[in-house]
């Protein structure tokens, strides 16, 4: 028996100074312990830019509103697999160009949304009487990973007052297995993100939950590190191995006495 108590200690020892890469390999976003988070500014509401790739939706009206025409829902279109839809969605191309009905191609990608509607009621006015525009952005979506195995989620982007609080609510909150006082937003390019470190855990941390997200802002919980449930889950396999291994041993060397 001398034999297995030393072997043990050497496995366990070997797991803590391995770190978490072996007890947590599935957390993600990590970040040093120093590591200088940027600060939460003030919202101040802004109109949405169109920028390529977006994916518009346009609802159409005359004598400023009255309901004459409603490109969106009167017509459908057919999908690039042959699916036929209730709604028209008019993509941002490579160019900032959109296809629209009447007007051919217009450019749109660098407009507000405010700007892209009078610009487009113009348009619009040499066909209808006193056109009114209604345009909307249905593409733009936020990843949220709430602190539980299997629960990622990709949340479209309704509007530009969609707050992380609401975000967290989408996904039915945070799991016991998540650190309500640890929730990172990561917000910009891949090469050189910006990252907010947000607490949940007090009311008074909660008044952070109405940071207003952006389209591609990644939201991820902590996970609670547990690390007692993790060794074992590594040992019991190798310790039931070696048990069987080491009893197999004892009993051939006990026979061949």
């Amino acid at each position: 028996m001398s034999l297995r108590k030393p072997i043990l200690i050497v496995f366990l020892s070997s797991l803590v100074l391995s770190g978490c890469k072996i007890l947590y390999p599935n957390r993600m976003l990590q970040t040093p312990k120093d590591y200088n988070y940027t600060k939460q500014q003030t919202f101040v509401p802004q109109d949405i830019t169109i920028e390529l790739n977006d994916v518009l939706q346009m609802f159409l009206y005359s004598n400023d509103g009255f309901k004459l025409v409603d490109i969106s829902s009167s017509s459908t279109s057919v999908t690039s697999t042959g699916t036929a839809t209730g709604t028209i969605t008019y993509p941002v191309e490579f160019d900032g160009t959109v296809k629209l009905p009447l007007l051919g191609r217009v450019m749109l990608a660098g407009l507000t949304i405010r700007q892209a509607q009078t610009f487009l009621e113009e348009k619009y006015g040499e066909y209808f009487i006193k056109p009114f525009i209604l345009l909307k952005i249905t593409n733009r979506k936020i990843l949220v990973f709430p602190g539980a195995d299997g629960s990622a989620r990709s949340l479209s982007l309704p509007s530009t007052t969609t707050t992380l609080i609401d975000a967290i609510a989408n996904v039915g909150g945070i799991p016991s297995s998540g650190k309500a006082y640890r929730i990172k937003v990561v917000r910009g390019a891949t090469n050189n993100p910006q990252v907010f470190l947000i607490d949940f855990s007090t009311l008074e941390g909660l008044k952070q939950g109405n940071m207003v997200l952006q389209s591609n802002d990644i939201v991820y919980v902590d996970i609670v590190q547990r690390p007692f449930l993790a060794v074992a889950g590594l040992i019991i396999p190798y310790l039931t191995i070696f048990n069987t291994v080491f009893f197999t041993y004892i009993t051939f060397r006990q026979i061949s006495r």
